[in-house]
């Protein structure tokens, strides 16, 4: 006998249940990709499209090696899944696989030995209707794309990659800017002109590309002319010619320059900071305020942030336009436990206000992002619907549900510009 998912799973209160239903599971799903339609051609593609997530998983319900860095299809896959799934039981992974099932094909079949062949044959019907076409299943599912322009049409190195402390990688990337552009980058200052190039089609775009700082670890000043001399010795000498204290200065001077960029377009900017030391971080947003290079920023933080030192950073600058010069926005949830989100959640609600927070993924497809926003939206009405029960949170519906909506649509769409 097949078993069936809970229709209310992780809301375990009226409440949670209630904001859920009538409020949260209608709410735009806004993700950081180009406006491209979703397509899967089976349910191994639409429940796992990334190859990363599907051998994570594999490895963990005990899979054959050769079956999960092999050439396995799709089906072998799936299959390999349902049989480890009692392994995988309460894996988050595991958990927003299903709620995408739920979501796409109406299906509330539990992966398990038992309902392989059927949810397998479900999906091969469903995903060939109308419904699940290139293009119905964004409307669908209520994604929303950040970036306006498709994949094929952006650049391929955008001006966030560029911000690097991985010299082979800046390397490498610089060569790809040449080609992308047709032009000679042999210092600062003919870099400056291809970024400049670069972030006008950011800005009229409006691409969502994270600037990585989950390495930062003190603050170098940025100096233009040693700048210049690293860059020409990279592009002259090779990567082994110049040390990663040069590449973390020169990273800075880029930083000051993409966001004095930002700023004069009136643009916001993403720092992923993950892991980021606290005090070289707070010297870092310091010195580019002070050099006009601050505009308005997003901070993405994952499990391991700090949400007392981060609301004192964010308290120190003043607003720009009506709107925070720094907002904070949680991401890298997709591994963590309901549990430990849950107390995330709480954790930045102590000190920044629930209704101030909100969620985005990054760098991920449109059904992953579905996937991971589905599984936010539920812990966000658990945290609420608990907050009610411990009386932290006002019972008041109303206040509940411009809450909800305030966190999952009005704070991306004011921050993006969003209609």
């Amino acid at each position: 006998m097949s078993i069936r998912m809970q229709k209310n799973v992780l809301l375990d209160t009226e409440v949670a249940r209630r904001l859920f239903w009538e409020v949260a599971e209608s709410q735009p799903t806004f993700w950081s990709g180009a406006d491209a339609p979703c397509v899967a051609a089976n349910v191994t593609e639409l429940i796992l499209p990334s190859k990363q997530a599907r051998q994570h998983l594999l490895r963990l319900c005990g899979a054959d090696e050769a079956l999960v860095s092999g050439d396995a299809s799709d089906y072998e896959v799936f299959r390999a899944l349902c049989d480890g799934a009692e392994r995988l039981t309460g894996h988050a992974l595991l958990l927003q696989s299903q709620l995408l099932l739920r979501a796409v094909l109406g299906c509330d079949l539990l992966m398990c030995p038992q309902s392989c062949d059927e949810i397998w044959r479900t999906a091969a019907q469903n995903l060939s209707t109308e419904l699940c076409l290139a293009g119905h299943m964004d409307r669908k599912l209520g994604l929303v794309a950040l970036c306006e322009r498709s994949q094929e049409q952006q650049p391929a190195v955008a001006p966030e990659d560029l911000i690097t402390t991985d010299i082979a990688l800046l390397d490498r990337l610089v060569r790809s800017l040449e080609s992308d552009l047709d032009t000679k980058i042999d210092g600062i200052s003919s870099l400056y002109v291809a970024l400049e190039s670069l972030i006008e089609r950011a800005c009229t775009s409006r691409h969502v590309r994270a600037v990585d700082l989950t390495a930062l670890a003190d603050f170098t000043s940025p100096n233009e002319y040693e700048a210049d001399q690293f860059l020409k010795t990279l592009r002259r000498d090779g990567v082994k010619a110049v040390e990663g204290r040069q590449c973390a200065a020169f990273r800075n001077q880029l930083l000051r320059f993409v966001g004095q960029q930002y700023q004069k377009r009136g643009a916001t900017w993403v720092l992923s900071i993950t892991g980021a030391d606290m005090g070289a971080l707070s010297q870092l947003i310091h010195y580019l305020k002070h050099a006009n290079a601050l505009p308005q920023t997003l901070l993405c933080v994952g499990a391991d942030g700090s949400p007392e030192r981060l609301a004192t950073l964010c308290a120190e600058l003043e607003d720009v336009q009506g709107l925070p010069r720094l907002s904070v926005c949680l991401t890298d949830w997709a591994l963590e436990s309901a549990e430990d989100l849950e107390r995330r959640i709480g954790a930045y609600a102590a000190c920044f206000g629930v209704g101030n927070l909100m969620a985005l993924t990054l760098g991920k497809d449109a059904l992953t992002s579905y996937a991971e926003q589905e599984y936010f939206r539920r812990v966000l009405c658990r945290w609420l619907g608990h907050g009610v029960e411990s009386g932290i949170v006002p019972d008041d519906s109303e206040l509940l549900d411009r809450l909800v909506r305030r966190v999952l649509t009005e704070n991306p769409s004011r921050i993006w510009n969003m209609e």
